[in-house]
């Protein structure tokens, strides 16, 4: 049964009756959600952590919590365990990247243009005010990391490439030594693309 809250002088009174059921749950939520993360110390972490999550499981769970205020006890528990989870395979993958990374040396001398052997590792793109900038981890033989960032699409993720590239700087980035290049005339292994 709805409520009227509208006075006679409303011009439109079930917009207005709408705002007002609109605020009264908004101030219901407000009050069960600050019950509910100040019930334990890391609910506001948790709400952050939903907050950004990929799931679609932990999406629906911060809906409904953006909507009710809380969680049941069993809620909370799943999605504790899939957060916990994913949190402790991301550090099992950086941790892999790390030592995989550890063993990583600078390539050549800064200003010299090299041969260069590479495998792409992985791409990236996205545009600029002057353009699309293509960003490209590679590894050669040895494991050593080479970044290029420029206006160049090298390849997919697992093309062979083979060229000369200058050597632009030395770098470390987590720990890992990378070397930087630019102007790179690298084709793909076998004449493709």
């Amino acid at each position: 049964m709805a409520r009227n809250y509208a006075p006679a002088e409303i011009e439109n009174p079930i917009a207005y009756n709408d705002a007002i059921e609109a605020r009264i749950k908004a101030n219901a939520y407000k009050t069960r959600a600050a019950k509910w993360q100040a019930a334990t110390p890391d609910h506001v972490e948790l709400t952050d952590a939903m907050r950004t999550h990929r799931s679609a499981f932990v999406g629906k769970m911060y809906d409904s919590l953006v909507e009710w205020g809380s969680l049941t006890s069993g809620q909370e528990a799943a999605v504790r365990r899939i957060v916990n989870e994913d949190a402790a395979k991301k550090a099992e993958r950086i941790e892999a990247r790390k030592a995989e990374a550890a063993g990583s040396v600078h390539v050549g001398t800064v200003g010299a243009r090299v041969e260069l052997s590479l495998v792409v590792s992985f791409t990236t793109s996205f545009e600029t005010q002057f353009g699309t900038l293509h960003i490209a981890g590679m590894k050669d033989a040895q494991g050593n990391i080479v970044i290029y960032k420029g206006n160049k699409f090298l390849g997919e993720r697992g093309v062979a490439l083979k060229g000369k590239a200058t050597i632009k700087e030395h770098g470390e980035r987590d720990g890992a030594k990378q070397t930087i290049i630019a102007r790179p005339a690298l084709s793909p292994i076998g004449g493709e693309g």
